[in-house]
């Protein structure tokens, strides 16, 4: 499979077709600047490829596809602050973060509280740096986050003509720093001419604060920063493309359940979530290490489950 890392390699930190989170001869990001917090997952990622030479899997950043449960890839990236692991099998991501409901841990740290305290009095706390946090839209109430140009195919066209008839004009449609020319004439295209459209350069968080609601999907992070601001969140995705999003297997508890402190901190305090934080976890190694013995258990469970 393309853009997956041969761990059986000596230097195999480079990739055929992808650049790697710490890449040093390419930008996945383009002229954009990555967050100062970026830079706490390059041990991970380092520990994570060592680890990863235990098992006969292959390791992807980034990379969006779908195998069966017996998958032949982990994919990493980052979830906010937190270092995420999960295989590109959707069935068996969605197993991961079940399962932390049903053999639950401890909870030792409270990961909502400490979210919740440093996006209130923190000023910038975006992935992208650099981005203008004087926003230009004062008066408004609600917030959509638009996914980048390679996910416009997920929205709901009704769910945005929903979002429209509710607020009209205080309704602010985001788009995502990476968005392109053509990205931003196809969105347009699709609303009407009075719809509110603000650019990816602006600071996206210092929006969310101000709205009452927020507009997202199952592929951002921001259905987890916004839940843990207090802020009610709603999708945006078409149905048939909820449960496949990047971070749907995290996103959809937080979609479904009112109580956000709950159901963030028994993912957070417990290794099968693949949810991991370089700084507060002081154990950060052995759950990974723990994670991935558990998810290659579940895969060996389940080869014979499915033969395409």
């Amino acid at each position: 499979m393309k853009s997956v890392v041969d761990l059986k390699k000596n230097d195999f930190r480079d990739v055929t077709n992808k650049p790697l989170m710490f890449s040093k001869n390419e930008n996945k990001y383009g002229k954009l600047k990555i967050a100062n917090y970026y830079v706490n997952f390059k041990k991970c990622e380092e520990f994570t490829f060592e680890e990863m030479l235990k098992y006969n899997t292959g390791i992807s950043f980034d990379l969006g596809a779908n195998e069966n449960p017996y998958f032949s890839v982990i994919n990493y990236t980052n979830f906010s602050e937190l270092f995420a692991l999960h295989p590109l099998s959707r069935e068996l991501s969605h197993f991961q973060t079940e399962n932390c409901f049903i053999n639950q841990e401890d909870i030792e740290f409270d990961y909502f509280n400490h979210f919740a305290d440093k996006y209130k009095n923190e000023n910038y706390i975006g992935k992208y740096a650099g981005q203008n946090t004087d926003i230009s839209i004062s008066e408004f109430e609600a917030l959509v986050v638009l996914p980048g140009g390679n996910k416009f195919h997920i929205m709901c066209g009704n769910k945005i003509k929903h979002i429209l008839h509710e607020h009209g004009t205080k309704a602010v449609f985001k788009l995502h720093p990476m968005t392109d020319e053509t990205g931003i004439e196809y969105i347009k295209s699709i609303l009407p001419a009075y719809a509110t459209i603000v650019g990816g350069n602006e600071c996206l968080y210092e929006y969310m604060k101000q709205s009452s609601i927020v507009y997202t999907s199952h592929s951002t992070e921001s259905a987890f920063i916004a839940s843990c601001m207090g802020k009610e969140i709603s999708p945006i995705d078409a149905f048939q493309h909820s449960r496949y999003g990047t971070f749907s297997h995290i996103n959809r508890f937080l979609f479904y359940n009112k109580n956000k402190r709950d159901i963030i901190n028994k993912l957070l305090n417990n290794y099968r979530s693949g949810l991991f934080h370089p700084l507060l976890d002081k154990n950060w190694k052995e759950k990974i290490s723990k994670y991935l013995e558990f998810i290659h258990e579940m895969r060996m469970s389940v080869k014979h489950y499915y033969m395409d």
